[in-house]
């Protein structure tokens, strides 16, 4: 075991930034976190986090999110219901970080801290970890504090506690100004005598593990990562530790820095890395396949605690960088069914990554989607854009904009093949003032079990006609 794993690098110094962070968000309910890549923004958010006895939602930005979809994670993430995040984050000591904002569509960033920032009585706070000063959108409201390098004082601290053989220490902070991934290759530069993080220096072993490391892109337990590549021996892994190239953090799961993935993917070719992407979504769907089999087993804890839609939509995410568009469709179809408005958002990614006029039926997904969340306008639109939708979707969608002309035909016609819609019948003859239609739309209330939409269209008819007893 090499000397890196047989020790672990604290976190070192940023006493004077984790004072003024707690400061700030004394009176601030928005903090915005800005430096370089690389030079400590999230180890140092960790380290507070770790401070605090509040509970700390953390959710992460992918390229082109908008701010309802990361309003969407934040939700899963607080386990508030959808839309009430603001008040969760009002009524309730707990701290949203979003990280990777760098990523979110230009404007978003701005639109989600409009709608989520807290007030001045709020309990709840939100730091979010953008990237340097010109990167970082600037959003009304907010505070910003700027992270650099570590101090000397910091750094040194931070150097002895890594097994470094270099002592040359005032050349390695003039080399690396105190940014801590830096002193970290440095440190295993010293123990090798070359540059650790040229990667044509690795074993093919490790090559092939770092690449599988680095398209998984987010830290994992060793006995996890040890498992992505049957065919590479645990050294290859151990070496990728050695150089420094794979690190861990806080929970002990291993992690390759971006600056690492950069230079891993602008080495790889398309075949090769089209190999992993679906090396790795194979993985993720053994274990969500599983997970789904037995819901109390332990997964060994190799990931961080994530809701399976976003996990599915990483597989789907993977499936087509791999190029396997027919895969990612069938499993949007087959695997992520939108059981609750919280995950509605997160389907919609995985659409628009393939695109909903590659399929029929991810057309009609979407249009159902944007119904299911009440976005009328955005349903009718993609209604008539898409040339989509089921006939049960269809006609509620017309008669939710309004246009009953063309909807009640519709859902008359769609509701004799699907029992399902039957409340929605009854619900509409209601609104043309026919009771007695209504109620024959609907199956006997005292015979059979009914659906709970069934249960009130029937109060709903029973008020009608004035009978409250039989409504309650």
């Amino acid at each position: 075991m090499n000397a890196w794993m047989q020790r672990e690098v604290p976190f070192v110094g940023r006493q004077r930034e984790l004072t003024e962070l707690r400061d700030v968000l004394s009176v601030a309910p928005v903090v915005v976190i800005e430096g370089a890549r690389a030079v400590g923004k999230s180890a140092l958010v960790e380290a507070f986090a770790a401070s605090l006895t509040a509970p700390v939602a953390w959710v992460s930005c992918l390229p082109g999110d908008t701010a309802r979809i990361v309003e969407s994670r934040a939700g899963r993430a607080l386990r508030v219901a959808p839309g009430r995040v603001a008040d969760g984050l009002a009524d309730a000591s707990a701290m949203l970080v979003i990280d990777d904002a760098v990523h979110m569509a230009a404007g978003e960033l701005g639109s989600l801290i409009a709608e989520l920032a807290p007030g001045p009585t709020s309990l709840g706070r939100i730091v979010v970890i953008g990237r340097d000063h010109a990167l970082t959108e600037r959003v009304g409201g907010a505070q910003y504090l700027a992270i650099d390098g570590l101090v000397p004082d910091e750094a040194l601290a931070l150097w002895r506690a890594m097994p470094a053989a270099d002592r040359d220490f005032a050349g390695v902070y003039a080399e690396t100004r105190g940014v801590p991934l830096a002193l970290r290759r440095r440190a295993a530069a010293a123990l090798r005598n070359d540059d650790p993080w040229e990667l044509a220096t690795l074993p093919a072993s490790a090559r092939e593990a770092l690449l599988l490391a680095t398209v998984l892109g987010r830290p994992a337990a060793l006995s996890a990562l040890t498992h992505l590549d049957a065919a590479a021996p645990a050294s290859g892994w151990h070496a990728l530790i050695e150089r420094q190239l794979l690190i861990a953090n806080r929970q002990h799961r291993y992690g390759v820095p971006g600056l690492v993935q950069d230079m891993v993917l602008a080495a790889t070719g398309l075949e090769q890395r089209q190999s992993a992407e679906r090396s790795i979504a194979a993985w993720l769907t053994d274990r969500l396949r599983r997970a789904d089999a037995s819901p109390r087993a332990d997964l060994d804890d190799a990931l961080p605690p994530t809701p399976s839609v976003e996990q599915w939509r990483d597989v789907v995410l993977h499936r087509l960088a791999a190029g396997d568009t027919k895969t990612a469709i069938e499993v949007v179809l087959t695997h992520c069914q939108p059981d609750d408005l919280s995950s509605i958002a997160e389907h919609e990614v995985m659409i628009a990554a393939i695109g909903p006029r590659v399929d029929p039926r991810l057309a009609d997904r979407m249009v159902e989607l944007a119904w299911r969340d009440g976005r009328i306008a955005n349903a009718t639109t993609a209604l008539h854009s898409l040339s989509a939708g089921s006939a049960s979707v269809r006609a509620r969608v017309l008669i939710a904009s309004g246009d009953l002309e063309r909807g009640a035909p519709a859902l008359e016609r769609a509701a004799a093949e699907a029992p399902e819609l039957r409340a929605d019948l009854a619900v509409l003859h209601l609104l043309r003032g026919d009771a007695s239609a209504a109620a024959a739309a609907l199956p006997d209330p005292d015979h059979g079990a009914l659906t709970v939409d069934e249960l009130i269209a029937h109060s709903d008819v029973a008020r009608f006609a004035g009978s409250l007893d039989r409504a309650r």
